[in-house]
């Protein structure tokens, strides 16, 4: 098994309308109120009988979309169903920390090209070393010039330190050993998904960075990502068996209000492996992470 040597963009094209028009039904709302937009974009009305209707043109994300394309501007590169997904899920997150976390998320873009890019893992294994020698360097030395190096040293060290970055590095380490085994997939897991995941929280929300709820949908937001990436039928049914059971457990009970913008990621992620029949850009799904960040669940 070897990951897919055609992988797909990171921003894959989609015939969806851009505009979104999503109803859906909120309990405990009898009367008309005025509240924020999970971006601050379109119109939200509350409607009599707790029905919310959301009128969200996806092309005009542009505070979310521009922060996201300082940091990796490929990421953005025309609008797409995956754009506005993301700078939804910054939406979610606290203005102060909207940044760190697009910061964050870039870093993990980074290294997943790398992979995606590299088909003879002793080069794959340089690449990786670079960045975790420069990741490592962050809190005692100027950054590269290099973007995403460069937005984390100025948004995310020194809230994280520079250690913990590194470490995201050995979980895209584990997919360079041919064929991927079990425990190759858990330290994927662990590395990439429950660390980013804690990572992120510590910006967002510190009080509940020791939620084990947290690293556990990391780690099933990660694994849900790889089942999507191999070119192994039975090895990506396998790795999604095992994403699912995680995003169930991380998934259970209300999340904490700071923390909803990596639990959207998390149900995200499982709306990709359970519903087939909603992909990237359906209303469905935002009407989905729409309701967590409402409600917690």
């Amino acid at each position: 098994m070897r990951l897919a040597s055609t992988a797909p963009p990171i921003i894959a094209s989609s015939g969806i309308t851009p505009t979104a028009v999503i109803i859906m039904t909120l309990p405990d709302v009898d009367r008309p109120r005025r509240v924020s937009t999970p971006v601050e974009v379109g119109r939200v009305r509350f409607r009599q009988r707790g029905t919310c209707c959301m009128e969200a043109a996806y092309g005009a994300i542009v505070d979310n979309v521009a922060s996201i394309a300082m940091v990796n501007p490929e990421v953005i590169q025309r609008d797409t169903p995956r754009a506005a997904e993301r700078a939804l899920i910054l939406g979610y997150a606290p203005v102060a920390c909207r940044a760190a976390l697009a910061a964050l998320l870039a870093l993990d873009d980074r290294l997943a090209a790398v992979l995606q890019t590299t088909r003879e893992p002793l080069v794959g294994q340089m690449r990786l070393t670079w960045w975790h020698e420069a990741l490592s360097r962050l809190d005692a030395h100027a950054p590269p010039a290099e973007p995403v190096l460069t937005a984390l040293a100025r948004d995310v060290v020194r809230r994280t330190g520079a250690a913990p970055l590194a470490d995201l590095v050995e979980g895209w380490e584990a997919l360079l050993d041919m064929p991927l085994d079990r425990e190759a997939l858990e330290r994927h897991a662990r590395s990439r998904g429950a660390g980013l995941f804690r990572l992120a929280a510590t910006v967002l929300a510190p009080a509940a960075g020791d939620d084990p709820r947290i690293a556990r949908a990391g780690e099933g937001w990660a694994l849900a990502d790889l089942s999507r990436h191999v070119s192994d039928t039975a090895l990506a049914a396998a790795t999604g068996r095992m994403a699912v059971e995680r995003l169930e457990e991380g998934l259970a009970g209300r999340w904490p209000v700071r923390a909803r913008a990596l639990g959207a990621m998390a149900h995200l992620a499982r709306i990709d492996l359970t519903r087939a029949d909603r992909p990237e850009g359906h209303p469905a799904r935002a009407a989905r992470i729409l309701w967590h960040r409402a409600t917690g669940r």
